[in-house]
C-alpha cells in the first residue's frame, strides 16, 4: 500500500508439500510469534483500563496458574517470557497444539524449568496459553474475542486478523 492504496498484490506457491491446490489471497496459514504483539497488547490495554495490575500476581486472575510454584509470578514477569514455561508442557503430543483449553490447563499445570521471575525463557507457544489465561481471568472473555472487539475492530482489520479459527472441514484428513 502506498498512500492508503493498494499498488502490488501477488501469490504464489502451492498449499504445501503435500497439498498441490495453489494459495489463493484469502488462503490462511499458520503463524505463532506475529501474534505475540497483539497479545501484549490486549494486556496493556486491560492495564490501562485498570482491569490488570502488571506488578500483580498471575493467580490474582488465574488462581489455577499458582501450581508448582508459580504463585508469585507477576503479570509483568510472564509477558517478559521469565515463567520458567518456555517448553512445552508435558506429556506433549502434536495435536496438544490445537487444543485451547488443555494448553491453558497444562500451563496452569506446569512445573517451571526454573524459579519463576529468576530468568527469561522464549515461551514460543506457550505465551499465548499463558496471556490467554491471564486475559481470560480479568476480562472473563476468550482472548480472541478480546483482540476481535478491542483490537481488530477498532482498526478495522476484523475480517484480517485471527487469533483461533474456527473448525475447519476436512474430507479423508484433508483440510479443505
Amino acid at each position: 500500500y502506498l498512500r492508503g492504496e493498494s499498488f502490488v498484490s501477488a501469490v504464489a506457491g502451492t498449499m504445501g508439500p503435500d497439498d498441490a491446490r495453489p494459495v489463493q489471497p484469502d488462503s490462511l496459514f499458520l503463524s505463532f510469534s506475529t501474534t505475540k504483539g497483539v497479545a501484549a497488547l490486549a494486556i496493556h490495554q486491560l492495564v490501562d483500563r485498570g482491569q490488570l495490575d502488571l506488578d500483580a500476581p498471575v493467580a490474582t486472575y488465574w488462581p489455577e496458574f499458582a501450581a508448582n510454584g508459580k504463585d508469585r509470578l507477576t503479570v509483568a514477569q510472564a509477558i517478559s517470557h521469565q515463567g520458567g514455561l518456555h517448553a512445552m508442557p508435558e506429556p506433549f503430543a502434536p495435536e496438544h497444539i490445537t487444543d485451547w483449553d488443555a494448553g491453558v490447563a497444562r500451563t496452569a499445570a506446569g512445573v517451571p524449568a526454573y524459579e519463576p521471575g529468576t530468568a527469561t525463557g522464549y515461551h514460543a507457544v506457550t505465551y499465548g496459553w499463558i496471556v490467554g489465561g491471564i486475559v481470560s481471568g480479568a476480562t472473563g472473555r476468550h482472548i480472541r474475542d478480546v483482540i476481535r472487539s478491542e483490537i481488530a475492530e477498532p482498526l478495522g482489520v476484523a475480517d484480517e486478523l485471527y487469533v483461533g479459527i474456527d473448525e475447519i472441514p476436512s474430507v479423508n484428513g484433508r483440510l479443505t
